[in-house]
């Protein structure tokens, strides 16, 4: 082979090796099933090549995000209720 294709070949070879590398903290937040994903994702796509946001954004992906929990609380029967849980047409 020719030197210049050689080179070709390591770049593009050291490339597809560096990208999961450089895309880890959006790979582990998107498996993680992060609440912040996308975000984390835009942090690590835009300022990841510096090493500190790239740390920040492992670091969030890893976290763990408190998730929402609501509960439907059921309403009281009709005849607890006292006035205030009647209609206006009730009255007449």
């Amino acid at each position: 082979m020719e030197p210049t294709s050689l080179n070709v070949t390591n770049v593009i070879f050291a490339g597809v090796l560096a990208l999961p590398i450089y895309l880890l903290p959006a790979i582990v937040a998107f498996f993680r099933e992060h609440r912040n994903k996308w975000a984390v994702f835009v942090l690590n796509l835009f300022l990841g090549w510096t090493f500190a946001f790239w740390v920040l954004a492992l670091v969030w992906a890893v976290i763990k995000v408190p998730t929402l929990h609501f509960v439907a609380t059921p309403e009281p029967p009709a005849s607890r209720r006292g006035s205030e849980g009647r209609s206006a047409g009730a009255d007449s």
